[in-house]
């Protein structure tokens, strides 16, 4: 048998059908190809957080078993953003040693020896991750799902305080069935501030409908920016497609000096896209100096591929305030 040299080949040689979800920066399915060039460093990984890629990997045989199995892993890179192959190795050494390179020939449990390449996501995002993968699936909502619906449908009638976090993330994976984006449109200001903050975090993993969309947008522009829900309305609009307009809203507040951390942190999370806009990247780089972020923001956002040449053009540019020529001497003193 040729020697296995990636995951991909791995999963492939083990029978296995798998998608693999890119976690680093909200839920982004990747290509079985594009993952097997970033992970052999033929591409860099295209979302890094921490130096790292944050992976959920789904696999599973039909033809031996109806149980489908996840492994969240997360891949070292270089100052590149690439993966470091050696680090990959070793993680599948470890793999295969645990497990051998049948991996799916019984229905014993698939689970890999504590090693530093694995990670627990949160409750929110295994349950969110729990959603995503039955979608992808094809299977039905889970059994928290009918008590999740009927609040949405009806706050006044159920109590938000039986709801599971598994069944508010079935309800927005599924958002076609029962009403479930008409009736969050409809009835949103009526539910508990827990059941709208729970809400709101999971949409940020997965593409909303247009008119659920826009009513968000349309609550973040009457929101203040200090309010807890702003930044939540904001993590959900993570897909949302009107870029110029929530690029607009939000170079309003920068300009005016109206963020606060927690939005900052949320742009460079989740709203990356919008500081391809020269102009709107000043203008946000100039609030992470107010607010003593520049140095941790700007070393996260410039491992991201997409961004790394705008991020080095401004840094350079000698046209610069007072406060954002301070905010790059300081990010140049913590390089050193």
């Amino acid at each position: 048998m040729t020697r296995i040299t990636t995951i991909s080949e791995f999963l492939l040689e083990a029978g296995t059908e798998y998608r693999i979800v890119d976690m680093g920066r909200a839920f982004r399915l990747l290509d079985n190809q594009a993952f097997l060039n970033i992970e052999t460093a033929a591409a860099p990984a295209p979302l890094p957080r921490q130096q790292m890629m944050w992976l959920g990997i789904l696999f599973w045989n039909k033809s031996l078993s109806s149980q489908h199995y996840i492994w969240f892993i997360k891949l070292p890179l270089d100052e590149r953003g690439n993966v470091i192959t050696a680090q990959r190795d070793q993680f599948l050494s470890i793999v295969v040693e645990a497990l051998g390179t049948e991996l799916l020939n019984d229905d014993s449990e698939k689970s890999l020896p504590d090693n530093p390449f694995l990670f627990t996501p949160n409750q929110a995002q295994l349950a969110d991750f729990n959603s995503f993968a039955k979608k992808r699936l094809g299977l039905p909502p889970g059994q928290f799902y009918n008590d999740a619906k009927n609040y949405i449908a009806r706050p006044d009638l159920h109590d938000w305080q039986i709801i599971a976090v598994q069944g508010l993330s079935d309800v927005v994976f599924n958002l076609n069935l029962d009403h479930n984006a008409k009736h969050i449109e409809q009835n949103f200001a009526s539910y508990d501030q827990v059941v709208q903050h729970s809400l709101l975090a999971s949409m940020e993993n997965t593409a909303l409908p247009e008119a659920l969309s826009q009513f968000l947008f349309q609550q973040l522009k009457a929101a203040r920016p200090e309010e807890k829900i702003f930044n939540h309305l904001l993590r959900a609009l993570t897909h949302f497609d009107g870029l110029t307009e929530l690029r607009a809203n939000l170079k309003v507040i920068l300009e005016q000096s109206l963020s606060t951390a927690d939005t900052l942190i949320v742009i460079a999370g989740r709203h990356w896209q919008l500081l391809e806009d020269y102009p709107f990247l000043t203008a946000y780089m100039q609030e992470a100096a107010r607010l003593d972020l520049l140095p941790a923001l700007y070393s996260d956002l410039v491992q991201i591929p997409g961004l790394r040449d705008i991020m080095l053009q401004r840094l350079r540019d000698p046209e610069r305030s007072e406060l954002l020529a301070k905010g790059i001497n300081q990010l140049f003193g913590r390089s050193n």
